[in-house]
């Protein structure tokens, strides 16, 4: 049975500002859980990444992406681990996209900057149920 957003959010103990604009929640302890799409989540060497933020995307300008953006940057200053979620979308090449089902695991993640962009680089991965 797929995961949807919502329930993949609840089950982080996270909580969303905005369901339909948000893509990242924030636990009571103050972790962040972002949510990245598959098609974004590659092995990179030994390890694997989602990019999270690319500066070139038109998405920048979107409802959610200011929240986004204010976690990557408390994250890069701080240094703190965050936890993603892995999105599947109905169709990677829709401008805006449709979660049609989450992975089944949740991975602690430290963010790192490369050039403009921002990747979630996984450091464990832990079932989601």
């Amino acid at each position: 049975m797929p995961i949807r957003k919502e329930q993949a959010f609840r089950l982080a103990k996270a909580e969303l500002t905005n369901v339909r604009t948000a893509w990242d929640g924030v636990r009571t302890d103050g972790t962040v859980v972002f949510m990245g799409w598959q098609d974004n989540f590659r092995k990179n060497g030994t390890t694997y990444e989602c990019l999270v933020w690319q500066a070139e995307s038109t998405a920048v300008d979107r409802i959610g992406a200011g929240q986004r953006w204010r976690n990557i940057a408390r994250l890069m200053e701080t240094g703190e681990s965050a936890l993603l979620l892995v999105a599947i979308a109905a169709d990677v090449t829709a401008e805006t996209r449709e979660v049609t089902d989450v992975l089944n695991a949740i991975y602690t993640v430290r963010i790192d900057k490369r050039g403009g962009d921002y990747y979630a680089v996984a450091q464990r991965k832990d079932p989601l149920l």
